[in-house]
């Protein structure tokens, strides 16, 4: 009797020992990725992340280890991540921007760098939102915020997108040179969707500058690259409206014009980026030509056709907005000046105002 009892003791507690050790097995491996397939769908896939880098994250899975790359990363979650951080995810998803940093600061790392990490960087994707959409963030203070997470956290697989955040915050702040650097970096990265994307915003920045040729340049670098991928071919066909535009601003005007109106008639409607991008190059072109009702004409098609297209319609609202103040129509030029101040008041259109 007192052997089964012994017995019975032994194996209650080797069977305890057993779920214990599974349940850390379990939580070691509890990490999720999830994976952007080929078909555009986002499977969740369980495991154990064993290392990051800017450009993959190693993870351990059911089928071994495997290297995925950043781009095919939909986001990660760590097993010890606090729920405020997924919290703050769906916030920002949202546009809640003011609730997300609320979320996080609730949120405990414990000391896990991998959590640290996607607190920080969500906390200055949080504040570089609320800077470009005219919140009470300023973009030199969110600036700061993601050029700290950087600092920190050099091997993030949020470096990538956090170097684009940093560029178009240098513009909102007026740091323009400082802008193309960060295009420049983010144009040598892997990721197509950025690669592609420093590309044009680098290009962007100079036409800003009034550096034609070198802006140009970039435009061209665009056009002649081979990749099929959406994000290439967006950038693409922006690129060959841009580099008409800045044909136009160097003097063939007639030629540019000739290339925008081309384009218009033979692009789908439905791409409202590409159509605002090429009514405010017509514009552009119009006003170069003095041809000023011609030029208002084309930035109204902007303003009131494709005003969610935020880059492209605050600059329509400025060059409206100056028209109109060169031409002592102080109504309307106060009511456009106030449109730009309001609603896109951090960004760098809003600061060249007189």
């Amino acid at each position: 009797m007192k052997q089964n009892t012994a017995y019975s003791l032994a194996a209650v507690v080797t069977a305890l020992v057993t779920v214990c050790l599974v349940a850390e097995s379990a939580s070691a491996q509890g990490d999720s990725i999830y994976r952007i397939r080929r078909s555009g769908k986002i499977s969740k896939v369980g495991g154990k992340i064993v290392g990051v880098t800017p450009t993959s994250v190693k993870f351990e899975g059911r089928n071994g280890d495997e290297e995925v790359p950043v781009w095919e990363i939909e986001k990660i979650v760590s097993a010890s991540e606090p729920p405020e951080v997924e919290r703050a995810r769906d916030r920002i998803e949202t546009g809640r921007y003011e609730d997300a940093l609320d979320e996080l600061d609730q949120a405990k790392a414990g000391g896990k760098p991998l959590v640290e990490a996607e607190i920080a960087f969500y906390r200055a994707l949080a504040k570089a939102k609320l800077a470009l959409s005219g919140g009470n963030v300023t973009a030199k203070e969110a600036g700061s915020e993601m050029g700290s997470f950087l600092g920190k956290f050099k091997s993030s697989h949020h470096s990538i997108p956090a170097t684009s955040w940093m560029g178009k915050l240098g513009i909102a702040a007026g740091e323009l040179d400082f802008a193309v650097n960060q295009f420049e970096k983010l144009s040598q990265t892997k990721w197509p969707r950025y690669a592609t994307e420093g590309i044009f915003q680098k290009g962007e920045t100079l036409l800003m500058q009034n550096r034609i040729p070198e802006a140009s340049q970039e435009f061209d670098r665009l056009i002649g690259l081979a990749g099929n991928d959406d994000a290439t071919q967006m950038y693409r066909s922006l690129a060959k409206i841009e580099k008409a535009k800045a044909e136009g601003l160097s003097g063939d005007v007639d030629a540019a014009i000739a290339v925008l109106e081309q384009v218009i008639d033979a692009e789908d409607p439905s791409d409202e980026r590409l159509f605002a991008y090429a009514y405010n190059a017509l514009g552009a072109c119009y006003l170069k030509k003095n041809d000023v009702p011609r030029a208002v004409e084309k930035f109204l098609f902007t303003h009131v056709l494709f005003d969610t297209e935020t880059d492209a319609h605050a600059e329509a609202v400025y060059r409206l907005a100056s028209i109109w103040t060169a031409q002592k129509k102080t109504d309307r030029a106060s009511e456009y000046r106030n449109l730009l101040k309001s609603r896109y008041r951090n960004s760098w259109w809003a600061s060249q105002l007189n």
